[in-house]
């Protein structure tokens, strides 16, 4: 008995400590593990802030594809010496990765496109993208018994730059040539002395702020600028013009189409005074600037206006402030569903940026415009203006010369404060048609806001007030009609609703012609010589905003 229990308890114990021995592998083994989990939790938190430090140099104004690169990378590795890792090795691939074996980019073949790695960024197509992975590892205390110091482990993130798609909407009226106007000299007058110069001002400060902001916007560098198909640009911009809204040769124009790479590069240009240009070729900010550089001033056409004015004492044909015409053209860019459609993407940020010296004063023709003016053109524009009197919205007697001779403006009532959102009302006016606009490019496609008067496109909308005649007072009222205006389109334009009373971004900003400001997404400036600032302001917060 007693050699049989010294046995027991010999096994007991053996039993005792290999379980002790098991308990302390399982712990050890947990613990390991535990630290590998930890680890890798970290480093993934690290790359995906190292993704979005690296995508957000699409945006760094680089003037080639390697330095982008080296700037990405860089970023990348300090976002992870940030976070305390220390990568093994780290790999980044970019929308603009070239295949070594052909030159080309990646994304643009076909098969490769598809393949790892290169379908985190390529595929869907037309986005701006980097993947960055790292090879980390995670110290071992158990396992290094067994000859294992660490666990080495791969994690990887995809950062984006959101894509932009933007339409420039800019009043080309006669009124933009006033800083070049002589003493006794009218506007038409100085439109036909400048224009062929390109020496019409503030027009031509409107111009050059307009390019500088296409480099902004397209600022994607080239690979090859020789080779279109192998710029990568992903933001797109459209151009649209306004001034009046019946002339044939201003309403054939419908601006540029988004200018992209990523199909065939399509715009659409229908201006006869604005040229044919090459455009097939890339989005580059030269495509923008080569259609910047041919715009003119309109000159009004006095002539119908004259006989409109003698015959039927009609002012409705002389107005040239088609802002809701702008807009309209704007919103038809973005949507599939109109002829100018090419439309805006789903997953960028839609993004209008309206600028103008004046209020509403104009529209484009009402229905009743169409059945009796004639046969119209392919924009729907009546060939017998002068059949159709009042032209537009233009309701009786804002049309009339006793109307507007007494210093009223013509189209549009002397209340700033009143706004109708229906076309059918017989009131209905040039401001009211430019508001019914804004309605229609910024408020939601699918949920509109109960401030809203349709669904619309659900774009961000910017305006721009440019000179005196914006933000003064006029005698007839108590606030300026187009200082009013702009701020009711940024209002709206900003969220896709309309904010009342404190929650306005411009609520208690004063109107003072003499003095500049900016007060939500509403510009203004006195002078063109200070646009440029106002358009690097709109692009960086354009650049922060997230994509809706």
């Amino acid at each position: 008995m007693g050699h049989k229990g010294h046995k027991k308890r010999g096994q007991i114990l053996l039993i005792f400590a290999g379980s002790i021995l098991a308990l302390l592998a399982i712990t050890g083994l947990a613990l390991d593990f535990g630290q590998y989990l930890l680890q890798r939790a970290h480093a993934r938190r690290a790359v995906d802030a190292a993704a979005l430090a690296a995508a957000a140099h699409f945006r760094g104004q680089y003037t080639d594809v390697a330095t982008m690169r080296a700037g990405m990378e860089a970023a990348a590795r300090e976002v992870l010496a940030l976070n305390n890792i220390d990568p093994l090795s780290m790999r980044l691939i970019t929308t603009l990765d070239i295949d070594p074996d052909t030159g080309r980019p990646i994304c643009n073949d076909p098969v490769k496109r598809h393949q790892d790695p290169y379908r985190h960024v390529c595929i869907p197509l037309q986005r701006k993208k980097v993947w960055v992975q790292i090879e980390a590892s995670a110290p071992m205390a158990f396992m290094r018994i067994f000859g294992f110091d660490e666990i080495r482990f791969r994690v990887d993130a995809t950062g984006e730059a959101a894509a932009l798609d933007v339409v420039l909407v800019l009043d080309i009226s006669t009124s933009m040539v006033a800083e070049s106007q002589r003493p006794g000299e009218s506007q038409a007058d100085t439109v036909q002395r400048c224009n062929p110069t390109n020496s019409c001002y503030p027009f031509e400060y409107v111009r050059a702020a307009a390019k500088r902001f296409a480099e902004r916007i397209l600022d994607l560098p080239c690979n090859d600028p020789n080779n279109p198909a192998d710029c990568m640009e992903q933001d797109r911009m459209a151009l649209v013009v306004f001034s009046t809204g019946w002339e044939r040769n201003i309403t054939e124009f419908r601006g540029t189409g988004f200018v992209s790479v990523d199909s065939s590069g399509r715009v659409i240009d229908r201006a006869k005074w604005f040229h044919i240009y090459d455009s097939s070729d890339t989005s580059s900010p030269e495509n923008i600037n080569t259609a910047l550089s041919k715009l003119k001033v309109y000159p009004d056409a006095t002539s119908e206006c004259a006989d409109a004015i003698r015959n039927y004492d009609d002012t409705s044909l002389c107005p040239n402030t088609n802002i809701g015409g702008g807009l309209k053209l704007a919103g038809d860019i973005f949507s599939p569903t109109t002829p100018e459609g090419l439309a805006g993407r789903p997953d960028a940020l839609w993004v209008v940026v309206l600028l103008t010296d004046g209020a509403a004063n104009t529209t484009f023709p009402t229905p009743e415009d169409l059945i009796s003016g004639g046969d119209a053109d392919r924009n729907g524009i009546p060939d017998r203006p002068l059949d159709t009197l009042p032209f537009g919205y233009c309701p009786p007697p804002l049309n009339s010369m006793s109307w507007y001779s007494t210093g009223r403006p013509p189209c549009r009532d002397a209340d700033a404060d009143t706004v109708r959102l229906d076309p059918t009302d017989p009131n209905f006016d040039a401001d009211d048609y430019a508001r019914y606009q804004a309605h229609y490019v910024a408020c939601s496609p699918t949920n509109p806001d109960p401030s809203c008067a349709m669904p619309g496109q659900g774009a961000v909308i910017f305006t721009i007030g440019l000179g005196e005649a914006v933000e003064r007072i006029p005698s007839y009222d108590d606030k300026p009609h187009g200082a009013a205006l702009l701020r009711y389109i940024a209002n709206l334009g900003d969220d896709g609703q309309l904010d009342t009373g404190t929650a306005d971004p411009c609520f208690g900003v004063p109107y003072n012609p003499y003095v500049d400001k900016q007060c939500g997404n509403y510009y203004y400036r006195r002078s063109g010589s200070n646009l440029q600032a106002v358009f690097e302001d709109i692009a960086r917060r354009v650049f922060t905003r997230l994509s809706h």
